[in-house]
Order: structure tokens, then sequence, then C-alpha cells
């Protein structure tokens, strides 16, 4: 019984960090009120972001009929593992209803120290360091010193948005001295 309650602390620690990332991240991505240029991030990344948060609720729903299934024959080893996993299920309906719904939270942003966006969690691209912006395949790459690479998927930003992004990003990198390279100067 010890190792079941274990296991459900253990799990419930995880899906209690994994939900303060998803609401912090949004409160945080709401508060930003000092960017230079602001757009929703693209109806495609909202869609994806709900799929895979659906995914990870399916797992644990599966995970929950395992258990409840289980219970018939000792409740008391998986009762705390039932409760858990039903409050993380019903955090992720939460979340993924907020993510299609959209709103302040789910946008792109960024200002003369920081990109910032917010799709499942917030992700943050400052430019300290940073050397180079380049077009590689469907993301552009952030390259800064020491060979540190971050992707930012092109597709979070709308069609109708990808020039305005790329001109206001370029005039904010310009007097950085950051090298950008053509590909991504021809984003469109």
């Amino acid at each position: 019984m010890e190792i079941t309650a274990g296991l459900s602390l253990l799990l419930l620690l995880f899906g209690a960090l994994r939900a303060k990332r998803r609401w912090q991240g949004m409160k945080d991505m709401k508060q930003f009120s000092k960017f230079s240029f602001v757009r929703e991030i693209s109806k495609s990344a909202r869609n994806a972001g709900i799929i895979v948060t659906a995914l990870e609720m399916a797992f644990m729903l599966g995970l929950l009929l395992l258990c409840i299934k289980m219970s018939s024959l000792h409740p008391e080893y998986t009762l705390t593992m039932i409760i858990v996993l039903a409050l993380l299920c019903t955090e992720s309906f939460i979340f993924i209803l907020r993510l299609a719904k959209g709103g302040s939270a789910f946008r792109i942003g960024f200002n003369d120290e920081v990109l910032a966006y917010f799709n499942r969690e917030i992700h943050l691209f400052y430019y300290t360091g940073l050397r180079r912006v380049e077009l590689v395949d469907k993301s552009i790459n952030f390259q800064y010193r020491d060979e540190l690479n971050l992707l930012f998927p092109v597709d979070l930003i709308k069609k109708e948005d990808r020039k305005a992004f790329r001109d206001a990003l370029i005039e904010t990198l310009t007097p950085r001295n950051v090298y950008i390279d053509d590909a991504f100067r021809t984003l469109e």
C-alpha cells in the first residue's frame, strides 16, 4: 500500500508542477504589457497544443480506467491513484477548454530584451548573447554564443502576421549587431 501511495504522490507532484507551469505561464503572458510587437498565436498552433494535451489526458484516462478495474480486487491499493488521476484529468480538460477559447495569454510578443510566446507553456528567447537569426526548415533558429540554438516554430505566427513579425524583429535586432540571414529576411 505504501508503494502505491508513494507512486500516487510522485505522480501528483509531477502533475502539479506541470499544471503550475501552464497556469503561471498564462498569467505571466497576460501581464507582459511592454511588447513592441504582439499577435495572437495561430489557430493551428493552438490546435496542436490541444491534440498533445488531449493525448496526455487520454493516457491518464486509460490509466484511470485500469486503476478503477483493479480496484475491484484491492481498493485500498488503487484509491489514491484514482483520486490523483481524476484530478489531473480534470485539470487537463479545463486547460483544453481554455486553450480552445484562446485569448490574451496565447500570444507572441517581443520588445528590446525578449521574445516570448505561450502555447502550452511560456517560452522566452532573450537577446543577450544572440549572434545569429536564421530560417531553418519551418523554424527560426536563434543561435547564441557557446553553440546554443533555440528554435521558434514559424507556424506559431499566423500567415498574415509573418511579414509584420519579420520586419519588427529585424528592426529590434539591428542595433544589437545580430546577423540575420537572407532566408529569414524573405519570410512570408
